[in-house]
Formats: structure tokens, sequence, C-alpha cells
């Protein structure tokens, strides 16, 4: 991966253990284009990195959109939920 993905990369992981947010959202808030989020999301997920914690209207598209989030203590809880 490129100096400039990996960048990218390492940029969407940070803002979504901060912020749990669509993809366009975080394309919006970094400037980081949307095909490059979805493709990072792509990446994130081989690795159990990152994680869909709700199903939502995104606040700018209006569009129903996966939050997603690299913050495991957000994503564990939510996969405790689910053994109950």
């Amino acid at each position: 991966m490129e100096n400039k993905h990996f960048s990218q990369l390492r940029t969407v992981t940070e803002y979504w253990k901060k912020n749990t947010a669509s993809r366009y959202m975080v394309s919006k808030a970094t400037g980081i284009p949307l095909q490059n989020i979805c493709r990072y999301v792509e990446i994130l997920k081989t690795s159990n990195s990152i994680a869909i914690i709700k199903k939502d209207y995104c606040q700018i598209s209006g569009e129903l959109v996966e939050y997603l989030s690299t913050n495991e203590e957000v994503f564990s809880m939510q996969n405790q939920l689910k053994l109950f």
C-alpha cells in the first residue's frame, strides 16, 4: 500500500475510534474520497478491526446506512449484547 493510502487508512481508523459514523460522514469530515473509504472498510473487515454499530439514517445524505466504529470497546460491547 503506498504511503498516501496508508496515511488515509490510518486517518479513517483514528476517526472511527473517536466517532461512530457512516462512510459518507467520514468522507466529508476527512476529505478522503468515498471510494477510498469503502476500500478501507473492506481492509478493516478482513482483520476484524471494524464493526457495524447500528443501521440508521445518515445525518448528511438521509439514506439508511451502516454506522461503523473501530473502537474495540464499543464493538466488543455490541458483540456481548448479541450473546443474550
